[in-house]
């Protein structure tokens, strides 16, 4: 049985990552070996050492999420929901009245209507083309972090809104 991946960009992060964990390998193992004279073990020691190395990258990119995480909701959230919310009204974007369920399809309604100004439009596929550059290149929590920005100033442009 195959393993497809429907995307060029899954094959390259998925080869990306092999040729990664390969490297680390051939690297690990010749550091035992060299290091413990040529020890038989030394390609266990080597697993290991990729297995460890993985593993503190994958707690490190958690604790940096986190991190970040925390700063947007203490510091960032308000302030950057205010100036997309701002923007918005500057550019005469239509309210979003509940039929959107998500900032793509609010952004990409407002970017491909005939109504919509130029300049209005051009921001709203700024937007669309910084939330998929961070989602697929990262950083993800940046992704994160804009959405849920984006979705706040949509709440922020309706009259009956509770956000201040």
């Amino acid at each position: 049985m195959a393993l497809v991946f429907k995307s060029a960009h899954r094959r390259a992060f998925w080869t990306a990552f092999a040729f990664s964990v390969a490297t680390e390998y051939v690297v690990f193992v010749a550091i035992f070996l060299f290091s413990f004279d040529w020890n038989p073990y030394s390609w266990l020691w080597g697993m290991l050492a990729v297995i460890a190395l993985q593993l503190a990258l994958a707690l490190y990119g958690l604790f940096s999420f986190a991190r970040r995480a925390l700063w947007y909701f203490w510091i960032e959230r308000d302030d950057r929901a205010q100036l997309i919310a701002d923007e918005f009204n500057r550019l005469n974007f239509p309210r979003p009245d509940g039929f959107y369920n998500d900032a793509d399809q609010y952004l990409t309604e407002v970017a491909l209507s005939p109504a919509t100004s130029p300049e209005a439009a051009l921001f709203a596929g700024t937007l669309i083309g910084m939330l998929n550059a961070h989602r697929s290149n990262g950083p993800r929590s940046e992704a994160l972090s804009l959405a849920m920005s984006v979705e706040r100033a949509m709440l922020k442009m309706l009259p009956w809104s509770a956000l201040p």
